[in-house]
């Protein structure tokens, strides 16, 4: 459960440095980004999710411009990630494991 918390936080973060940004593109990635947050913050569809953070986490270390945290921040997110992938939800979900 705190991983889970742990990464939405981290994405709500980034959803805040990208929402108030001018570029259209970081608009809606910082929109992408809330919804994960929410939904990861909740305990819904967190194997899914935690998928499409993957994603998100990747594009984060790969493009620059993209990057809220520092490259070894995302990476321990990416780390993070991957063991919701694995393992599920935690306790206090909504979500049962895949």
């Amino acid at each position: 459960m705190l991983m889970r918390l742990t990464a939405a936080v981290a994405f709500g973060y980034g959803s805040w440095k990208h929402i108030f940004h001018g570029s259209r593109a970081l608009r809606a990635l910082g929109i992408i980004e809330l919804a994960i947050g929410v939904i990861l913050l909740v305990g819904a569809w967190t194997q899914a999710v935690a998928l499409l953070g993957l994603l998100v986490i990747l594009g984060w270390i790969f493009i620059h411009r993209t990057r809220p945290v520092s490259r070894v921040e995302a990476l321990l997110l990416l780390i993070i990630v991957l063991s919701l992938v694995v393992t599920g939800p935690g306790p206090y979900a909504f979500d049962l494991p895949l």
